[in-house]
């Protein structure tokens, strides 16, 4: 189960998306959190959870095809 602070953050990423749209950000239609910032990232910035890099490069991958 997620802790409370990762579904308060799902919850607040609509609201971040819709106010960057209102400004003219580019985003990419898929979405993917990223929980515990401060220690999720190596020091030459790459993602250590394996999936949730793989998930990264997969979302980056499908939108610049489009």
């Amino acid at each position: 189960m997620r802790p409370a602070a990762d579904w308060a953050t799902l919850r607040g990423l609509v609201h971040v998306r819709a106010i960057l749209g209102n400004i003219g950000s580019i985003m990419l239609p898929g979405q993917l959190t990223v929980s515990q910032t401060g220690s999720a990232f190596n020091a030459a910035g790459e993602l250590i959870d394996e999936k949730k890099r793989e998930s990264a490069e997969t979302l980056t991958a499908r939108s610049l095809i489009c």
